[in-house]
């Protein structure tokens, strides 16, 4: 299986089966609520990482895909407010989901 063979709408979907099973995020700051919810960040980063290209590049590539997106500077910020961990184990649940799928 090619590494970019899944669909943008497949990845969101197991973003967020990922993010049902993680604790709450809470923004100790304050501020806005969140317009975009986590699995959608984590869904364009992981298309970005798959096919090597700029913040911006993959957020015009999921344009096709998604109606709402946020803007460069929005999806930058937020990307950087997850741990390491969190992305980590993000791109290990899409492998065993996508192993299984192959199986």
């Amino acid at each position: 299986m090619r590494r970019t063979a899944i669909k943008p709408r497949h990845m969101y979907a197991l973003a967020q089966e990922y993010m049902a099973t993680r604790p709450r995020r809470k923004n100790l700051r304050g501020g806005r609520p969140k317009r975009y919810d986590d699995a959608m960040i984590l869904t364009i980063a992981m298309i970005q990482n798959l096919n090597g290209y700029s913040y911006r590049e993959a957020l015009e590539f999921c344009e096709e895909y998604f109606a709402d997106l946020p803007v460069l500077s929005t999806h930058h910020y937020r990307l950087r407010t997850f741990t390491p961990e969190d992305a980590q184990g993000f791109v290990a649940f899409v492998g065993k989901k996508v192993s299984k799928s192959s199986s």
